[in-house]
């Protein structure tokens, strides 16, 4: 459910045509919410079924298009949705179950591990930290159409809040590279504190 939802909050920017909305939420609510295009169109397509999104035929640059709306049931349902108590999905992170068992597998294999983590997520830092530059900057095309339609008073409400979210995405994956590199320098700990110690088993030598 959480996809429609999506749908509905970007299409509380202004009414768009579904090429525009997967543009639209690819560069937004997709940020935090990964899915195919066709996922989206079903998704569009239950939500207008539901009554929650409304089509109409324009032209559009020169074409007859379906432009889509969000009705007022649509409204409610997504104001509602939005105000209700989180439900947090259980917690669920291949990547850290197989840290859990790193000490089965080679100095070189662990090693790895930590650094694809640290790579992953100094890219992801990255990433947040820019969204979070666009939208700061109100440079990001949906937030533009959302200011438009909103009163001049909410905008920095509106901007401030929208911040806060990547902004947090950005510290979390700062922590998370932080992790990775204690990681890194656990194993260098180890190493030297082994280098005059027992061999390690040769099992755990060869696990790849």
């Amino acid at each position: 459910m959480t996809l429609l939802y999506a749908i509905l909050g970007i299409l509380s920017a202004g009414p768009m045509t579904g090429y525009q909305l997967v543009k639209h939420f690819s560069s937004s609510a997709g940020w935090l919410w990964e899915t195919s295009h066709p996922q989206i169109y079903e998704a569009l397509k239950r939500l207008e079924r539901m009554g929650w999104v409304m089509g109409r035929r324009e032209v559009r640059t020169g074409r007859l298009r379906t432009v889509y709306a969000l009705t007022p049931a649509g409204l409610e349902a997504l104001l509602n949705w939005i105000a209700a108590p989180v439900e947090f999905e259980r917690f669920r992170d291949r990547s850290l179950v197989q840290a859990l068992f790193l000490d089965m597998c080679s100095d070189e294999a662990a090693r790895q591990f930590f650094e694809r983590y640290r790579d992953y997520y100094r890219v992801r830092q990255q990433q947040w930290a820019e969204r979070a530059r666009l939208v700061r900057e109100r440079l990001h095309p949906v937030l533009q159409q959302r200011l438009l339609s909103r009163d001049p008073s909410e905008h920095d409400r509106i901007v401030t809040l929208k911040v806060h979210v990547f902004e947090g995405l950005a510290q979390r994956a700062a922590l998370e590279v932080q992790w990775a590199e204690k990681g890194l320098a656990l194993l260098d700990k180890l190493r030297s504190a082994s280098a005059t110690g027992p061999a390690r088993s040769k099992r755990a030598l060869e696990c790849k």
